[in-house]
């Protein structure tokens, strides 16, 4: 009896739908006719026109290039972990390349240690993002090079920064080059009083992707089961700097096995193997990793800890000559 009571209230709810439905489409219909007929003749005549010729767009469609040169791995985080493309393993001379093609773009990286400034003359392209190292003054003089070399360029339309900058927001040499518009914005990392979020923008530091640093499948990846330990630091000690204490406090927990603790007096360009696999180890398997400040607060280990799920804890200081930046 309640099966056949719920059959016809269901038939009932669906008759009504379809009755609702039809009348819906028959007010839409009306309302349409009514529309088209006061449109006049010759607006009804150019319609027609416009529908009988060929679709010019597909003809004149214009893919934007954008050719990124990276000529120290600066911005192999946007590419492999932000973009998410492959670099292939060859190299052609120290010279490696990759892009991504859509409908609307065509996005080709240049990458390698081998580049240098004149192989610019080979790009024709209007769109440049130069991926370039700042961090002190050796290497900003490199940086100089091939932003002088690019300015030259006679099919250059609009170029783009993407720049490690000074860890103490020593930059002053950037502002000759914001004098050229055709600098179109700068990408910067690491905090600086330059950045206004109009034309200069602060840019993640990443993880280390040149150490190869990967990128983490969030499908292997629990984040809600438990952990084996509450914390971990891994990393350089430098003179006076909080570390030294963080060094010093963990002293008294080196028999817990509730937080894992490692250090070393100078940092490392390159991780061995073992290096690396422990600290992955550990990232993975802590609830925080502790972040205490080295030469300023944005570090690697804040994202490499994020890919793993571990909460950094990030010391809340800025360096004196960043004390006017947007951090301070």
């Amino acid at each position: 009896m309640r099966i056949k009571k719920t059959a016809t209230i269901f038939c009932m709810c669906l008759g009504y739908g379809l009755v609702s439905l039809f009348t819906a489409y028959s007010l839409i219909q009306k309302h349409d006719k009514e529309r088209k007929s006061q449109i006049d003749d010759k607006a009804t005549r150019n319609i027609q026109n416009h529908n009988n010729q060929p679709t010019k767009w597909k003809s004149n469609y214009t893919r934007q290039h954008l050719e990124i040169i990276d000529p120290s791995g600066v911005g192999m985080y946007l590419w492999k972990h932000i973009l998410q493309t492959d670099i292939p393993e060859y190299a052609n001379e120290g010279w490696q390349q990759s892009q991504i093609v859509t409908k609307n773009f065509k996005i080709r990286y240049n990458l390698g240690y081998g580049l240098v400034p004149e192989q610019m003359v080979a790009i024709h392209d209007e769109n440049i993002l130069l991926a370039l190292n700042g961090r002190d003054e050796l290497v900003a003089a490199h940086a100089k090079r091939w932003l002088d070399y690019a300015l030259k360029l006679p099919n250059l339309r609009n170029l783009g920064l993407l720049l490690i900058g000074d860890e103490t927001c020593n930059n002053q040499w950037l502002k000759a080059y914001l004098n050229h518009a055709i600098l179109r914005v700068v990408f910067l990392v690491y905090e600086s009083p330059m950045v206004d979020n109009k034309r200069i923008f602060q840019w993640p530091l990443g993880v280390a992707s040149y150490r190869n640093f990967p990128l983490v499948n969030l499908e292997t990846l629990d984040v809600s089961k438990k952990r084996l330990y509450i914390c971990n630091f891994i990393g350089t000690t430098y003179a006076n700097s909080s570390r030294l204490e963080l060094k010093q406090e963990s002293l008294s927990m080196m028999n817990s096995s509730k937080c894992i603790f490692k250090w070393r007096d100078s940092w490392l360009t390159e991780e061995t193997a073992e290096t690396s696999v422990f600290y992955q180890h550990a990232l993975r398997n802590s609830d925080l990793t502790l972040s205490p400040v080295g030469k300023n607060a944005e570090c690697y280990r804040t994202y490499e800890a994020l890919e793993f799920g571990s909460i950094p804890v990030i010391e809340d200081k800025v360096p004196e000559t960043c004390q006017n930046s947007n951090l301070s």
